[in-house]
């Protein structure tokens, strides 16, 4: 079992803005401060598509709310039933500036990737042979120019073991990322053939499913691309919009994250999941009139004493409470301004981090988002700091997007809703 930290250098490196792992025994469950059970959701929404049916699943939350952990979770739930492939969009993908069709090579390389190293039981030889001259033919790759891009270094780490494939949509996903006139050619080249994109990745999966069914004792495989929230507002509305019929065609249960914005653009996310979407709110820290809600604060706190020995790091509870307070119900924001005090009170000389060094912490917070927002989106922050509501425009969106402005939930475990609530609030200060 993990220790708590001890001192201020232990502190800042146990809160380290990073997803706990499936299993890791700092996780604290935040679902009935949050009036959310996410792990649970999202279990259903895989149970209950029934026969061959394949679920796929749009999961939305602010960037830093949790949902990272949340899925996660989700995979050390499901082991042994779902055989789980997890990763992030950004691992392998540009999501500045990512289109619908970088998802297919995405999931074609990790799925790929999965069974070769992970279950040991590569994909058909001779369908991987097939797909891969589809994806030659259809980007003009060549066996020389996939050589010279992985190099020998790679080849020779591998022990030799990286088949072709791996090499070439490796090389695909590498050209995409890299962001060069070759993205734009090879994005316009496989969307002259979506169809044959498609049906290549799906016949990939299916072969995936079989061998996952035969060799394991995995009912169904799963695949989980995290991160896609970090897409630009305009570029995510487009995705899970414009393209919902696209992502909506992988021949496998997957979920993909998205942007918070997504839910205030309009066009009703219903409309292209049904009820196949889900949403991670914030941890409520405050009532709409302006108090404490404690159950919030109390789950927050008990987040930072699985990480922190607070009477041993912090001077006194109050400190915590504070922070607390003040971080919007956003875990990624309290760990932030955590690890900023850290090195304000290092910095001084301090052995524990007092009100004044909280303090700081927090306005350091406060003026980064001062220098994001235009002065015009202030009137309207303070209009949602009044009425917990959000218009559909564009500089709600951004500041959605940019954690201006945080969602909870509409109603607590323990608190009725009173006429007037709104799921929104402004971040303080």
């Amino acid at each position: 079992m993990s220790q708590p930290a001890k001192t201020i250098k232990d502190a800042y490196r146990a809160s380290e803005l990073k997803p706990l792992a499936g299993d890791d025994d700092r996780y604290v469950d935040c679902s009935e401060a949050r009036a959310a059970q996410t792990v649970s959701k999202l279990q259903s929404l895989l149970e209950l598509r029934g026969g061959d049916r394949f679920a796929t699943v749009a999961f939305t939350g602010h960037r830093g709310c949790g949902k990272s952990t949340e899925l996660l979770r989700l995979k050390e739930r499901l082991r042994g039933r779902y055989h789980v492939i997890y990763f992030a969009a950004n691992d392998d993908l540009d999501v500045n500036d990512l289109a619908y069709s970088d998802l297919f090579l995405a999931v074609a390389k990790r799925v790929e990737e999965a069974l070769r190293n992970d279950m040991k039981f590569p994909l058909d030889h001779r369908l991987l042979q097939d797909i891969e001259q589809w994806f030659m033919t259809v980007t003009k790759e060549t066996q020389q120019t996939v050589d010279l891009s992985v190099g020998l270094g790679t080849e020779a780490s591998a022990g030799g073991q990286i088949p072709f494939f791996a090499k070439l949509l490796g090389k695909l996903t590498s050209d995409i990322k890299a962001g060069s006139q070759r993205k734009v050619t090879l994005r316009q080249e496989l969307d002259n053939y979506i169809s044959g994109l498609i049906d290549s990745t799906n016949r990939l999966l299916d072969d995936a499913v079989a061998k996952i069914k035969s060799h394991t004792s995995c009912a169904d495989l799963l695949v989980i691309i995290d991160n896609i929230d970090r897409v630009p507002v305009e570029r995510s509305e487009s995705l899970f919009f414009d393209h919902a019929d696209h992502l909506k065609q992988v021949r496998c249960n997957v979920i993909y994250t998205m942007p918070i914005s997504i839910l205030h653009a309009g066009r009703n996310i219903q409309n292209f999941f049904g009820e196949n979407y889900d949403v991670l709110p914030m941890i409520k820290t405050h009532f709409k009139e302006g108090g404490p809600y404690l159950d919030g604060r109390q789950c927050l706190e008990q987040l930072v004493a699985q990480r922190i020995s607070i009477s041993d790091v912090f001077e006194g509870p109050d400190v915590v409470d504070d922070l607390v307070a003040m971080s919007g119900g956003c875990v990624s924001q309290l760990l932030q301004c955590i690890r900023s005090a850290c090195i304000e009170a290092l910095a001084n000389g301090k052995v524990k981090i007092d009100q004044a060094t909280a303090e700081l912490s927090v306005k350091k917070v406060q003026f980064s988002f001062e220098r994001t927002l235009p002065k015009e989106y202030y009137t309207l922050l303070a209009g949602t700091h009044v009425t917990k509501d959000v218009d559909i425009t564009g500089p709600y969106k951004n500041m959605l997007y940019n954690l201006a402005i945080l969602r909870i939930q509409r109603r607590g475990p323990l608190e009725r809703r009173k006429p007037g609530d709104h799921p929104h609030r402004s971040v303080p200060g």
